[in-house]
């Protein structure tokens, strides 16, 4: 009987484990995502910004007298 409950309590041990091993590699999925998008977004800003100071450089130059 002890012997059935210690394989028991092995068994579940190992299914919270695996599934543990499964969030684990989810949550990992999702950070790398995150950072991809965080990247993404970070090239997007400066591209916006560029373009944002060339229309202000093109803005004064059409103003400019002469």
């Amino acid at each position: 009987m002890n012997i059935l409950i210690i394989l028991i309590i092995i068994t579940v041990i190992r299914i919270i484990g695996d599934e543990n091993d499964k969030l684990v590699e989810s949550y990992s999925a999702v950070l790398r995502e995150s950072a991809e998008l965080l990247t993404i977004n970070s090239y997007a800003d400066q591209i916006d910004a560029q373009t944002s100071a060339k229309a202000v450089c093109e803005t004064q130059r059409l103003f400019e007298p002469g």
